[in-house]
């Protein structure tokens, strides 16, 4: 399903490119960087203990908070109309957080955790713009026809995550015995899909007939539910014990209904299946250059 998804966007995207070249009035790309400051907070829920060394990952609140870039192809169908596709890297930031876990009264675990999360996306949108007046390049930069140096713009499209990851660092130490006994983790979840929306509200700046520059904010709603779970690193007190850990240990996989079976420590562990948010409001800025038909595109297209 989720491939299908990325074809069809893909299918729709040329055949809007070729289809349509008779009409097309102008081919743009652009670069751009953009940060998500994001208003939510992720707050852990963990459950956990001295005899796990899987502390589930249970969060709530969005992942969306970080830095993205990236870069796009469009085709204008007229001054007003158009659709790009466009591919985006995002790299969250770091959350750190602290709980402690009680017995009798006595704090007898601890958990720091810092988690962030990334996502290789494919953003195809539709986009509508005004346009008030062409500016003639290389002369005094006055746009013609009573335009102005501004058009606003609005898109409206997919996020398709295609390469989606969350990164946990976790320490929980056992406070009881003689002396604290610390387990660090590190694990990477993985795999499964992430789809969801954008809606991107801007203003583009003319510098000539060619070149532009822009701004935006950006709303974006993305869920990320992994396959799987794997630790890529298991320590105790600073001595590496990766080996020491059985596959039950060291993976896990995520289903939709966990299964009643006993399950052997040389399988991965069950948990159900668990959507994180990547949800943010940001503002993106970027470089747009516009090839109109009459630089040659229409005759090589035809």
């Amino acid at each position: 399903m989720f491939n299908k998804k990325i074809l069809f966007s893909l299918s729709l995207f040329i055949g809007l490119f070729v289809g349509n070249k008779s009409t097309a009035q102008t081919f743009y790309g652009d670069v751009q960087l953009g940060y998500s400051p994001n208003f939510s907070s992720l707050n852990p829920d963990n459950s956990f203990s001295s005899a796990m060394v899987w502390v589930p990952l249970k969060v709530t609140g969005s992942f969306g908070k970080g830095w993205n870039y990236g870069v796009t192809a469009g085709y204008f169908f007229n001054d007003f109309f158009g659709f790009e596709m466009g591919v985006n890297q995002f790299t969250g930031n770091n959350y750190s957080n602290s709980q402690v876990q009680l017995a009798s009264g006595i704090p007898a675990y601890t958990l720091d955790q810092t988690n962030y999360g990334s996502m290789f996306k494919l953003c195809p949108a539709l986009k509508f713009s005004t346009f008030d007046g062409k500016i003639k390049p290389y002369d005094d930069n006055r746009p013609k026809d009573g335009g102005s140096f501004v058009d606003y713009y609005a898109k409206i499209g997919l996020d398709i995550g295609i390469i989606n990851n969350i990164y946990s660092n976790q320490n929980v130490t056992y406070n009881l015995g003689p002396a604290p006994v610390v387990y660090n983790s590190t694990i990477v979840y993985s795999g499964g899909s992430a789809t969801g929306f954008n809606l991107k509200l801007g203003a583009t700046f003319k510098q000539n007939d060619h070149m532009f520059l822009w701004a935006e904010i950006a709303f974006v709603t993305n869920y990320f539910s992994p396959d799987n779970g794997s630790k890529t690193g298991f320590t105790v007190n600073g001595v590496n014990r990766m080996d020491s850990l059985t596959v039950s240990s060291r993976e896990i996989n995520f289903v939709d209904i966990k299964g009643h079976d006993a399950r052997g420590t040389d399988k991965p562990s069950e948990a159900v299946r668990t959507s994180y948010s990547f949800n943010s409001i940001g503002i993106n800025v970027g470089i747009e250059y516009r090839i109109p038909r009459a630089r040659g595109i229409r005759r090589f297209m035809n």
